[in-house]
């Protein structure tokens, strides 16, 4: 039993062993499929029992780490060693992943601390669409100008003004996954950006839904709908199979049932 860094040429492996449960690993399939191993953006340790792989460690860009293991008996504390010799400080570390392999972690980890959250699915077959699905002021984001309104717009919500990089950083990563792929719609209401959202990990199957946003004062409108309705069409309408979504209260998943998402596992993040 031992870890060692997957080769390049050793994508499908990890994609492979990831694909028993597709959903809960979408973004670690999804930055293997866009990046492979580049070693800047994108690093993977596997663990391999009797010759097999048992347990995956990737790491997207320097902080970000997604953990998935099958296996029921496995060495949590190797996953904190391994993140601690990268960031010893263990600041603006997130560990994400199925619930159940997550929590384990989390002693290791102090002072992180646990947030769990729902994972959802939707297929072109359960999507439901909103019947306002035309307003004028809804449009495609894809313009420098548009990511530096949907920043100003995340700024001004607490869920997304806790991030610690740069404006022009946020920016600049809004513009990187627009050109792998990313699909980003936005509600603008007299030249104002009032409603996001957008999808990441996107593949040729599957993307993940993210950044649902509405600015103070527009909410209770129906404009975060009328995004979201509008990207599931878009992904689905580019042959994806299925999107997937997190949620963490009641009443966003009442929302999101309404669209057809199923509740697929808990999923927590440590951070």
């Amino acid at each position: 039993m031992s870890w060692r860094e997957l080769a390049r040429g050793e994508e499908a492996l990890a994609i492979a062993y990831v694909s028993k449960e597709p959903e809960i690993n979408l973004f670690i399939s999804g930055d293997l499929r866009s990046f492979g191993i580049d070693g800047k953006h994108v690093r993977v340790r596997i663990y391999e029992k009797e010759g097999a792989l048992a347990g995956i460690l990737l790491r997207y860009m320097d902080r970000n780490y997604v953990f998935y293991t099958a296996e029921k008996d496995f060495p949590f504390q190797d996953i904190a060693d391994l993140i601690k010799s990268e960031n010893p400080t263990l600041e603006g570390v997130c560990l994400s992943g199925k619930a159940e392999i997550i929590a384990p972690v989390q002693p290791f980890l102090k002072p992180l601390t646990l947030e769990n959250t729902m994972m959802a699915r939707a297929n072109a077959a359960s999507f439901k669409k909103v019947s306002a699905a035309t307003y004028a002021g809804l449009r495609p984001l894809g313009s420098k100008e548009d990511f530096e309104a949907l920043e100003e717009l995340q700024s001004t919500i607490q869920e997304f003004s806790s991030s610690k990089r740069s404006r022009q950083e946020v920016v600049d990563g809004f513009l990187a996954a627009h050109h792998r792929g990313a699909l980003a719609y936005g509600v603008y209401v007299n030249g104002l950006l009032v409603s996001a959202a957008s999808t990441t990990a996107d593949t040729k199957e599957s993307s993940m839904l993210v950044g649902v946003c509405t600015r103070e004062g527009y909410r209770n409108k129906g404009y975060a709908s009328l995004v979201v309705s509008q990207l599931l069409k878009a992904c689905f309408a580019r042959g994806e199979s299925f999107v997937c979504l997190f949620y963490d209260n009641p009443l966003a998943g009442k929302i999101y049932h309404f669209f057809g998402f199923k509740d697929i596992a808990p999923y927590a993040m440590l951070h």
